[in-house]
């Protein structure tokens, strides 16, 4: 996909976009599989190994779900049609669900949403989300933006998502090439967003929303959306210890918006696509017409280690959907993620959750 031309102007913004279907409850849904992937009869006993019977179970879930994707998984998503629309992506309502590839969550396990697709995941902003987390997921070659994270209108930043060691590759989106914030506080920990395109946006784009990117690299990002774009009068972005490598542009502040913290931040070889302020490569404040310089001579996203995990609190039992082989341990605490840590406490959990819930 070649980048979209360059304006001459930034675009404005309006309205945030109201598109997506909006239900009182979890809508019903007809499936026509597509002729690349037809679906299992059910998950397997370890893991779940097909877009459909993944995609089922997480939109019916309850909170404190745990999802695991098998090692080496190709997720097409099926033709789906609500109202008479056709859609693709998955809806998430639940909060507390852990949705992971492999059973530590890591990206080496290969699990992959792939197209031809509108989009892939959708947190709906008909509910309070709160404490999900996305785990070792490449997200690849969407034609609209690929995960969608939308708080409950009526309650701000009442949805919080975290996605870790997760992965974002040549998607294209108007409004966030890769993913779409709004009115949601969404933490990204060692992702990665590579070839993706949009005029606004082309990796995050960050509307009244907070945004942590801690260790992160957006790499050859176009379409004159800049890496991360915050809009509104509520966005704030914190930066740290990320990478920006031939993007059009780093970091974009609008009117209102807000810089949290820009530390340990590496910026190199802007493209040639960003004409209108082109001075500026690194981070721009639209407020006061400045051009930000980051604070860091190398990229150090890629020896990241995490070592600052959210704290745990155990109290009742979870819900697991075939999720886990009937060899391995029951589980017997419910995992509680707090959003912000101040130490690493020492919690015990079952061994297969040790490296993602540490």
């Amino acid at each position: 996909m070649n980048p979209t031309s360059t304006p001459s102007a930034l675009p404005s913004i309006s309205n945030h976009p109201t598109g997506g279907p909006t239900v009182s409850s979890h809508p019903s849904i007809s499936f026509e599989p597509s002729l690349t992937q037809q679906p299992s009869s059910s998950p397997t006993d370890e893991c779940y190994d097909n877009w459909f019977d993944f995609a089922t179970d997480v939109e019916d879930a309850d909170d404190n779900s745990v999802f695991v994707v098998c090692p080496n998984t190709l997720l097409i998503p099926l033709d789906e049609y609500f109202d008479g629309f056709l859609i693709h992506e998955i809806f998430v309502y639940a909060s507390n669900i852990l949705l992971m590839c492999g059973r530590d969550g890591d990206l080496a396990n290969n699990c992959t949403f792939s197209g031809p697709s509108i989009s892939y995941l959708y947190f709906h902003e008909d509910y309070s989300i709160n404490g999900a987390i996305v785990s070792g997921f490449t997200f690849d070659g969407a034609n609209d933006t690929s995960v969608s994270i939308w708080s409950n209108a009526d309650d701000l930043y009442s949805t919080s998502v975290t996605f870790r060691e997760c992965r974002w590759l040549n998607n294209n989106g108007q409004d966030g090439g890769a993913v779409n914030v709004w009115q949601a506080e969404v933490h990204f920990e060692n992702c990665t967003f590579e070839g993706n395109i949009s005029p606004m946006g082309s990796g995050i784009f960050n509307d009244d929303g907070v945004v942590y990117v801690d260790h992160s690299t957006f790499e050859n990002n176009a379409g004159n959306g800049w890496a991360i774009e915050a809009w509104g009068n509520n966005s704030v972005t914190y930066i740290t210890e990320s990478c920006f490598i031939h993007n059009t542009g780093g970091i974009f502040v609008d009117n209102g918006s807000s810089l949290g913290n820009n530390m340990n931040n590496f910026v190199a070889e802007r493209s040639n696509e960003n004409e209108e302020f082109g001075f500026c490569h690194e981070i721009y404040i639209w407020d006061t017409a400045e051009c930000i310089k980051v604070d860091s001579d190398k990229c150090i996203a890629s020896s990241y280690v995490n070592s600052n995990s959210p704290s745990v609190t155990t109290t009742s039992e979870p819900t697991v959907y075939q999720a886990f082989p009937s060899s391995m341990p029951t589980i017997t605490d419910r995992p509680t993620i707090s959003a912000f840590p101040t130490s690493t406490p020492s919690v015990t959990h079952q061994s297969y959750l040790l490296k993602f819930l540490p």
